[in-house]
């Protein structure tokens, strides 16, 4: 019983959360997120796992395009460009951190 305590112990002491990749692949469901920018704006993003997406702020929607990085996704969109962002765990779905600091909250 001790020695099964103790590999039990060392397993939750060394299990890693969930990877950004995993992050990425959770958000391209196809689904709807509600996506807020740093400066508060709000829009409508739906990533595909074939690396196709849709990005959509009131009536005007844009194709975009993203693949997987090692800590996160980048985003390209037309005309706005690429944009890639650090994934974690939000309170409610998902944080994404630009590499200017900027912060994109993704939530359902």
């Amino acid at each position: 019983m001790k020695k099964f305590l103790s590999v039990l112990a060392l397993g939750l002491f060394t299990a890693s959360p969930a990877s950004a990749n995993d992050l990425a692949q959770a958000m391209a469901d196809g689904g709807a997120w509600r996506m807020q920018d740093p400066s508060g704006r709000s829009s409508e993003i739906t990533l595909q796992p074939d690396g196709t997406g849709r990005v959509r702020a009131g009536r005007i929607g844009v194709r975009a395009t993203w693949v997987q990085t090692d800590d996160g996704f980048c985003l390209t969109t037309r005309p706005l460009g690429t944009t890639c962002l650090v994934l974690s765990r939000g309170a409610d779905g998902f944080l994404g951190i630009s590499e200017d600091g900027g912060r994109f909250t993704f939530v359902r």
